[in-house]
């Protein structure tokens, strides 16, 4: 069976092709043009890569977030408009739990850290039998402090930008993934799927998974409580 990954929740897109459980290709591309340019010509040029076709697919492995609100939505929209036709099925992984298998082998705990601006991160805590710290949206020092005295490897767009103040706090007991190998979350997206850790969908249900309102939306209500 042929699976296509998808993520676009951060700067860099990412996507691969497997079949039949073997890795057949994959690919990332960080560049000053949006997803909604660039996407679809990465699905295109993979599935070339391997002498496919849109059809051939047999479902579809998308990150739902939380991440970027426009990535999100393009990632999800394109999801939608390859499956539609055939009707294929979608399988929605949170974006934190696929960064989360890039430490699959770490000893300690796996804390995936998506930046999320103004000091906070999209973050989830996560050990070998689940989430310790399920996903929500924390200041980085609240979380710290949170995780003081634990052997902690962390993953994900936030590192570079936190990576001094986790050091700082953390010492010699914080671990860093290789930025490298976590920002081709596709790889991460198959093996969530093989331990089913997915939500079931299609082209009509599928949802994005924000953690949190659109700044302008929570701008507004702040504005209309004043």
């Amino acid at each position: 069976m042929m699976l296509l990954a998808i993520d676009a929740t951060t700067k860099t897109a990412s996507c691969a092709l497997s079949k039949d459980g073997m890795l057949l290709a994959f690919t990332t591309l960080n560049s000053k043009k949006t997803h909604s340019q660039t996407l679809l010509p990465l699905i295109d040029q993979i599935l070339k890569q391997c002498d496919a076709k849109v059809s051939d697919i047999r479902g579809i492995i998308v990150a739902n977030g939380p991440g970027s609100f426009t990535g999100l939505r393009i990632a999800l929209s394109t999801v939608k408009a390859l499956a539609h036709p055939f009707n294929t099925p979608i399988y929605a992984v949170s974006t934190l739990k696929a960064l989360s298998y890039h430490g699959k082998r770490f000893s300690g705990l796996v804390c995936p850290i998506l930046d999320a601006r103004r000091g906070q991160v999209y973050t989830a805590v996560y050990d070998h039998q689940g989430a310790v710290i399920k996903a929500d949206t924390w200041k980085m020092v609240d979380l710290l402090e949170k995780l003081e005295g634990k052997k902690v490897l962390f993953v994900g767009d936030g590192v570079p930008v936190h990576r001094g103040l986790i050091s700082d706090i953390l010492g010699e007991s914080a671990y860093f993934g290789d930025q490298r190998e976590v920002l081709n979350t596709a790889i991460g997206l198959f093996d969530a799927y093989e331990q089913g850790d997915y939500t079931l969908s299609d082209y009509k249900s599928l949802e994005a998974d924000y953690l949190r309102k659109p700044q302008a939306e929570r701008e507004l209500e702040e504005k209309s409580k004043c």
